[in-house]
């Protein structure tokens, strides 16, 4: 499990959840997670961060 699907379990983040915030596929949110492919920096368009900033809100980051 990677670092970051052990998050998103702990915080109980679904795939679905974060792809609904990022207005991705869920497919490539589990592809990511899983280390399949990488994340991209169109991934981190100045929308995607307004709307992940409010979405995280409130919840612990560990890395």
């Amino acid at each position: 499990m990677s670092n970051m699907q052990r998050w998103m379990r702990e915080n109980g983040i679904t795939t679905y959840m974060l792809a609904q915030e990022m207005g991705i596929s869920q497919t490539s949110v589990a592809l990511k997670s899983n280390c399949k492919t990488h994340w991209q920096y169109s991934d981190m368009s100045l929308d995607w961060q307004r709307r992940v900033g409010q979405f995280f809100r409130g919840r612990v980051l560990v890395v």
